[in-house]
C-alpha cells in the first residue's frame, strides 16, 4: 500500500468542491497549503487531518467512536475535540505491546513511537495510517469513515475482498475458522495441501474443510501457493454492520463452543468459565468497560501474533438476566 498516495487521495476527497486556495485559508495557512499536499510534496499530520475533516463536517469525533468500538478508548474520544484524539487512537493501536514489539510489527523506530505515544509529536497522516494497517488490520475500516474504499482505484480491490468475507462470515461462519486454520505453523509445514490436517485441527471433516475451502476461492478471498492455500490478502472484518446478522453469528460460536465444552477434559488447555452475581448498576457498568476493553486487547494481541498452533474461539459474555426482549 502507498500510504502517502492514500493520504493525498483521502485529502482531496474530503475537500470535496472547496477550492484549494479557501480550504488552506480555513485552516489557518498563508500558502496553498492543500495544493502540496494533494501532490504529496508535503504532508499534514493526523491531527491537521482531523481538523480539516471537521471543517469540511465530517463528523470525525462520531466516526471514530464507531471506528474504536465501545470501551474506554470510545468514551474519552467522545469526550475529547479532535487533536486529543490522536493520542488515545495511537495507545488504543498499541494496546499493550511493548515498544520493541510495536516497533518490530510496524517498523517504525522505538524513539519515533515513544514520541508518538508520549504526544510529544505527532505522526503525519501517511505513518499513522501505515501503523494503523499494521497493527490492527482495520485500514479500510478507517478510510470509510470518510470516503467509500469501493470508490478509490487503491482500495478497491481489497475492499471488495473485505466485502467478500464478511458474506461469508455471515452466509458460512465455519469459512473463517477454516481461513485461519491457513496460518497454522502445521499446515504451512506441509509441501502440499492435505486437508485432514485443517480437519484435525479444527474438529470437523475433511468434506466440511474442502467445501468451506471452495467457498473461500470462489470469493477470491484465497488462492494456490506453492501446492498450499494462502489468504489473498490480511484483512480484518467488521462484522458489526448489521446488528440482526450479527446476532446469529454470536449465536453460531456460542453453540459451537457449548458443543466443545460437551467434549472438554480435566487435561484440556481450554477455559470455560461462568460466574453469577448480583451486582448495582453502577458496578456492572464498570465490569462492562472493562470487558469491552479486554475484548480489544485480545484484538490487539492476535494482529500482532507472529505464528499460530491453534484456531481459538473466544466467547466472552456479560449478561444481565432481568433484560427482556422488547
Amino acid at each position: 500500500m502507498d500510504y502517502a498516495a492514500l493520504s493525498a487521495t483521502l485529502i482531496a476527497r474530503v475537500r470535496g468542491t472547496m477550492s484549494q486556495e479557501h480550504l488552506s485559508r480555513r485552516l489557518g495557512y498563508a500558502s496553498n497549503v492543500l495544493y502540496l499536499w494533494e501532490r504529496q510534496r508535503r504532508l499534514p499530520t493526523v491531527g491537521t487531518f482531523f481538523r480539516m475533516a471537521d471543517l469540511r463536517r465530517r463528523a470525525v469525533r462520531d466516526g471514530l467512536v464507531r471506528f474504536v468500538g465501545p470501551g474506554a478508548t470510545a468514551n474519552g474520544l467522545a469526550r475529547s475535540g479532535s487533536p486529543a484524539a490522536v493520542p488515545l487512537l495511537l495507545h488504543w493501536m498499541s494496546g499493550d505491546q511493548s515498544s520493541v514489539e510495536l516497533a518490530r510489527l510496524s517498523g517504525f523506530d522505538r524513539t519515533t513511537l515513544s514520541r508518538w505515544l508520549k504526544g510529544k509529536t505527532e505522526p503525519r497522516l501517511p505513518d499513522f495510517l501505515e501503523l494503523l494497517d499494521k497493527a490492527t488490520l482495520r485500514l479500510l475500516d478507517f478510510v470509510a469513515l470518510f470516503v467509500d474504499p469501493g470508490e478509490l482505484a487503491m482500495t478497491r480491490e481489497a475492499y471488495a475482498a473485505s466485502k467478500n468475507r464478511q458474506r461469508l462470515a455471515y452466509e458460512l461462519p465455519w469459512s473463517h475458522a477454516v481461513l485461519h486454520a491457513l496460518e497454522l505453523a502445521a499446515y504451512r509445514a506441509l509441501p502440499r495441501h492435505r486437508p485432514a490436517v485443517l480437519a484435525e485441527h479444527l474438529g470437523l471433516s475433511i468434506a466440511e474443510v474442502e467445501a468451506q475451502l471452495a467457498q473461500l476461492f470462489a470469493a477470491h478471498v484465497i488462492e494456490k501457493q506453492g501446492g498450499l492455500w494462502r489468504e489473498a490478502r490480511m484483512l480484518s472484518v467488521d462484522t458489526r454492520s448489521d446488528f440482526a446478522l450479527n446476532r446469529e453469528l454470536k449465536q453460531h460460536w456460542a453453540a459451537v463452543a457449548a458443543e466443545r465444552l460437551g467434549r472438554h477434559e480435566p487435561h484440556h488447555q481450554s477455559l470455560f468459565s461462568y460466574n453469577v452475581f448480583p451486582i448495582a448498576r453502577a458496578e456492572f457498568a464498570r465490569l462492562r468497560e472493562l470487558h469491552l476493553d479486554y475484548y480489544q486487547r485480545v484484538r490487539q494481541i492476535v494482529a500482532a501474533a507472529t505464528g499460530a498452533d491453534h484456531v481459538v474461539v473466544m466467547n466472552v459474555q456479560l449478561c444481565a438476566l432481568d433484560e427482556a426482549p422488547r
